[in-house]
């Protein structure tokens, strides 16, 4: 099991070729996948977000894990954030793959700073 940020999805949803064939391989080794209720706010939240788009990711979301943001995740967000300067959404998103104890697949290699985080740039 592993936390998705919420750039893996967008490139997913572009068909980003090296994102693609990461989330396909886990996929065929029925990895399961965990989300942000943060992620689902960046991703619907989007101004932009083409009506094809918006059903992409409901389809999407409907398949994954999704983690409610509670007090714990807060604090352990705010802490990361206070430490790292990261944005307050990426500090959820972390806080919640920290606190599972599941490592974070992103295209932001920055993260990999966070200690204690396991994280996973998909090549």
């Amino acid at each position: 099991m592993v936390v998705l940020d919420t750039n893996i999805i967008i490139q997913y949803i572009k068909n980003d070729r090296r994102v693609v064939s990461w989330i396909t391989r886990r996929i065929l080794q029925q990895e399961r996948f965990v989300i942000s209720t943060i992620t689902v706010i960046e991703l619907l939240g989007y101004k932009y977000l083409q009506e094809d788009e918006r059903v992409a990711i409901e389809r999407l979301l409907s398949d994954l894990h999704i983690i409610d943001l509670d007090v714990g995740i807060a604090k352990m967000a705010a802490v990361v954030r206070a430490t790292y300067g990261v944005h307050v959404a990426d500090g959820a998103i972390i806080a919640t793959a920290l606190l599972l104890r599941l490592p974070l697949v992103t295209c932001d290699a920055k993260f990999k700073k966070v200690k204690g985080l396991g994280v996973i740039v998909p090549a």
